[in-house]
């Protein structure tokens, strides 16, 4: 089932590349950047060497951007992570390519850091991966899987191009994200039409995705969220952010209702008026604004840790195995703040 229409993301984030020679978008990186972080800062702690890293949805490079930040030059070793070939994918050439002068010149960013011996570009789309199977040690995606039709077959390739116990970490956006302005537009398109529109696209949840993970085959999944909230002085400079991230609405719901087939009536709510726009926003500010004025936006981050099955990996004990009941866990809290008080 398609929800989403990839040509029309991949040519949001080529506008969005090329604005300003590139400017405009380095300038609204702050969310994936500090996402970026985050995922490094979680590999991080893991004691394994990743060899080959696939980047998928690498947009302009954020992770390999953190990883240069997290461990400059000669100091990869150190943390015994062991990356020496990154793969960085996208479905953009322009997106993907925005910053590579600006990595191949920078002393910290460059090629040599983290440890990384090659850094190769491939133009595809996250939905047909060009990998061969157990190919590649580790596989991150940074806020790209959110615009993906088939998770699911997704997630299944993703699990076959891993090595036995290699690992899968990724972030993406949860269904919690722009709830404000859902809100806003809500409050303003019920009030000045008669209806309301699919203005913001459809995202998933952490249930979805720790099922859709084990369904795929992947071992030990691990899902938790964050909640990122930004301030913005109006809605109309949050709306500007979403665009030069290549963040606007890809939705097929929300496309359709805005060039109906000549067959069909015309379909409006997905078209705001000015209007609605100044009503909106209106709104916004009186239901999220903050002390100083500024509009609270959510943005909810769902994280994504999983193994590729291997026969050296830690097993669930058998059914029945336990030698505790869950029942049992207050009786032996309190037999334990017993003993403790009487030392």
């Amino acid at each position: 089932m398609r929800m989403f229409d990839r040509d029309v993301k991949r040519a949001q984030q080529a506008r969005a590349a090329l604005a300003e020679g590139g400017e405009a978008s380095r300038e609204v990186e702050y969310l994936r950047d500090e996402t970026a972080r985050r995922l490094v800062e979680r590999l991080g702690v893991v004691q394994r060497k990743f060899p080959v890293v696939v980047d998928l949805g690498a947009h302009a490079g954020n992770v390999r951007k953190a990883l240069a930040e997290a461990w400059p030059r000669g100091e990869m070793d150190d943390n015994e992570m062991g990356m020496r070939r990154l793969v960085q994918l996208d479905h953009c050439p322009e997106m993907l390519t925005r910053d590579v002068g600006a990595f191949d010149t920078c002393g910290e960013g460059g090629q040599a850091a983290a440890g990384l011996e090659s850094v190769e570009y491939v133009v595809a789309d996250e939905e047909f991966l060009p990998f061969e199977p157990q190919s590649v040690d580790l596989v991150v995606s940074n806020l790209s899987m959110h615009w993906v039709n088939d998770l699911p077959a997704m997630l299944r390739q993703v699990r076959e191009m891993l090595r036995p116990d290699g690992l899968f970490i990724a972030s993406m956006i949860g269904g919690h994200t722009l709830q404000e302005l859902r809100s806003a537009i809500t409050v303003a398109e019920m009030e000045r039409t008669d209806g309301v529109g699919p203005h913001v696209s459809p995202f998933t949840t952490m249930q979805d995705m720790g099922d859709l993970l084990t369904n795929a085959g992947f071992a030990l999944p691990t899902v938790d969220r964050d909640v990122i909230e930004t301030r913005y002085p109006d809605m109309f400079t949050l709306i500007e952010h979403l665009q030069l991230m290549g963040e606007s609405n890809a939705a097929l719901a929300a496309l359709q209702r805005s060039h109906p087939t000549d067959a069909e009536q015309p379909k409006s709510h997905t078209f705001v008026s000015r209007d609605v726009f100044v009503a909106a926003n209106a709104a916004y500010q009186a239901l999220y604004a903050d002390e100083n004025g500024l509009l609270r936006t959510t943005f909810e981050i769902i994280n994504l840790v999983a193994w590729a099955p291997s026969d050296d990996q830690s097993k669930p004990l058998p059914r029945g195995s336990a030698e505790a009941r869950f029942k049992d866990i207050d009786a032996m809290i309190d037999e334990y703040k017993d003993e403790k008080s009487k030392k």
